[in-house]
């Protein structure tokens, strides 16, 4: 019986370093896929950056809200993190990782959200009923036009 115990414990003691060294593996893969998409930034205390927004609140709109805020001041620099001069916090700091902020050029350079609301140049080949007055580009209108009736250009009358 006791060579059994021996054998199944050298058998878990294989298993363990097998999975051990798989865990090993896949986590340089994974740092290698990662540092793939990362770009270095060399700050400096003193530089000012954006921060990336926070997590929207209850009862505001994602679209609309800008991805950063700021500009903010580097306080101190303790790699990967940055500390940031802002005001709203009750300590008059924050601390952040680099990969959340982005360094601030000129308020010009604000990165904005993407726009919520359709191209105004749009249009869907609508012709006005009254076509009197209609140049040659005249028969597309915009989706701004005033409401009114509208005739399609397979002759239905909207």
């Amino acid at each position: 019986m006791p060579s059994y115990h021996f054998e199944v414990q050298k058998h878990f003691t294989e298993a363990l370093m097998v999975i051990q060294s798989k865990i090993q593996e896949a986590q340089e893969k994974y740092k290698q896929n990662y540092d793939k998409s990362r770009f270095n930034v060399n700050y400096k205390v003193g530089d000012m950056v954006w921060k990336e927004s926070e997590t929207v609140k209850r009862g505001q709109t994602k679209k609309l809200r800008p991805i950063f805020d700021g500009p903010y001041k580097i306080i101190k620099i303790t790699y990967p993190n940055v500390m940031i001069e802002n005001k709203s916090k009750h300590v008059g700091y924050e601390t952040i990782h680099v990969n959340r902020t982005k360094p601030f050029n000129n308020q010009s350079d604000q990165p904005k959200a993407k726009p919520a609301t359709m191209d105004q140049t749009m249009t869907y080949g609508l012709e006005p009923e009254d076509d009197s007055d209609m140049t040659d580009n005249d028969h597309i209108t915009s989706i701004n036009k005033p409401a009114g009736q509208f005739k399609a250009s397979n002759g239905h009358v909207l």
